[in-house]
């Protein structure tokens, strides 16, 4: 979980996607939120394996002025993002949505 870690690491920014609210070694979702100053984006769909409350919740208790919890119906990490269409990726909203985020566009 990429939220789990954001803080420790100095991150500006923190896009989780199809992430449980706990992985492995990493903090949980509620341990991680109140953590989440930077903005946090967070997307999930009905094919994850993980339970989506925690995570919506993590977003939800981010002091972050900027931050989002996106659920869709389909897709798993990278699939959220990318469309395959002729044979070439193309990027779906998220996708565009997360572009803006990594280049400082929090909107």
């Amino acid at each position: 979980m990429a939220a789990g870690f954001a803080k420790a690491l100095g991150a500006d920014a923190v896009v989780d996607l199809s992430g449980p609210g706990q992985w492995h070694e990493a903090p949980t979702a509620a341990q991680a939120a109140p953590t989440l100053t930077m903005p946090v984006l967070a997307a999930m769909s009905a094919q994850d394996s993980g339970d989506r409350a925690p995570v919506e919740a993590m977003v939800q208790a981010a002091p972050s002025q900027h931050k989002a919890f996106v659920w869709l119906e389909a897709g798993h990490g990278w699939e959220l993002l990318t469309e395959h269409a002729d044979a070439r990726d193309t990027l779906t909203p998220l996708g565009e949505r997360v572009t803006r985020w990594i280049r400082g566009d929090v909107s």
